[in-house]
């Protein structure tokens, strides 16, 4: 995490196990603050919620890590309450977008 004065603007989220991953050597995404919703606040607030010991970043109560489907369901869902084309975003995106 990267503070600004008193807030944090940037989070880091090092990936080092994934499909294909490399353990020797993980992935590093960065997630910055923008406006109108911001990324950052909310990580912020879920992981309050959830606690920061280490565990998948999504898990259920049990520390049990959110299967791939309640994810892929998940997502539809917000992208149908968003408006959005549910045929235009795929858990897979998530994939290609850290990759690129």
């Amino acid at each position: 995490m990267k503070r600004n004065g008193d807030s944090i603007d940037t989070i880091k989220l090092t990936l080092r196990h994934y499909k294909h991953s490399n353990p020797a050597e993980p992935v590093n995404i960065f997630i910055y603050q923008a406006q109108p919703v911001c990324p950052v606040s909310l990580l912020l607030a879920y992981l309050n919620l959830r606690g920061t010991s280490p565990r998948p970043l999504f898990c259920w109560p049990d520390l049990s890590p959110i299967a791939r489907d309640f994810f892929t369901q998940a997502l539809a869902d917000s992208l149908r309450v968003c408006d959005l084309d549910v045929l235009g975003y795929k858990s897979h995106s998530f994939l290609i977008g850290a990759a690129s």
